[in-house]
């Protein structure tokens, strides 16, 4: 939320507007089963709108936040997420939204849909995400680093400890989360970029956090590449 006050700060200064309504609409259709989900994360907006109302009430400026919490978490996934945020979305908008009022639009990595980007920029939405995977779009802001950057982050941690055998593990379980396999395949493409002269040796595995059977095959192939046997 504070990128949030910072955006609204900025509208502000630029528009030279003393009074501003803000509506935050948070986005989840699909329980991603870490912290960013929504059920983890409602209780903590609701207590960041009243701080940025605070805030701005102090500096003498007239905005009012107010947040809307969209989801439908039960038998989503990533996979069949798109639509149902989709037109969720478009619900809202041509629903309840009004014309003087600014919005913005929290996803995550999840709901990181083109349509749902898509339609936010026609609207001229602001979109805080925390991983998009495309760093480009103009209308997203993300919040915690893109999958480049988290996957450049984890070869500089390699290159720092001049580790040359690693082992990628990935749940590839929509049912789960798809936010651990994007972030192992945005490391296996910034090692390629990086070319020969990391000299690694790189070795990647799918399985399924739900099935046992593809988690023991997984770490049978990853004690079997282990520095411990050679």
């Amino acid at each position: 939320m504070s990128l949030i006050a910072i955006a609204i700060a900025l509208s502000l200064t630029t528009l030279r507007i003393s009074a501003l309504n803000v509506t935050i609409v948070s986005l989840q259709t699909g329980d991603p089963g870490v912290a960013i989900g929504l059920p983890w994360t409602g209780a903590a907006l609701q207590i960041a709108v009243q701080h940025v109302d605070r805030y701005y009430a102090q500096q003498g400026l007239d905005v009012q936040v107010s947040l809307k919490q969209i989801n439908a978490l039960a038998g989503h996934s990533c996979i069949t997420g798109p639509t149902v945020a989709n037109n969720l979305l478009a619900q809202f908008y041509y629903g309840a939204a009004r014309s003087d009022v600014c919005y913005g639009l929290i996803s995550n990595g999840c709901a990181d849909f083109p349509q749902v980007t898509s339609l936010a920029a026609e609207w001229d939405w602001l979109v805080f995400n925390n991983g998009a995977s495309d760093p480009t779009t103009k209308n997203v802001l993300n919040t915690a680093g893109t999958m480049d950057a988290l996957g450049t982050a984890t070869l500089s941690v390699i290159r720092h400890f001049r580790w040359q055998h690693v082992t990628v593990l990935a749940d590839t379980d929509p049912k789960m989360t798809i936010l651990y396999a994007r972030m192992a395949l945005a490391f296996i493409q910034r090692a390629k970029k990086a070319g020969n002269s990391l000299e690694l040796d790189i070795a990647y595995s799918e399985f399924s956090g739900l099935q046992n059977s593809t988690i023991q095959k997984a770490l049978q192939m990853a004690i079997g590449r282990s520095r411990g046997t050679d």
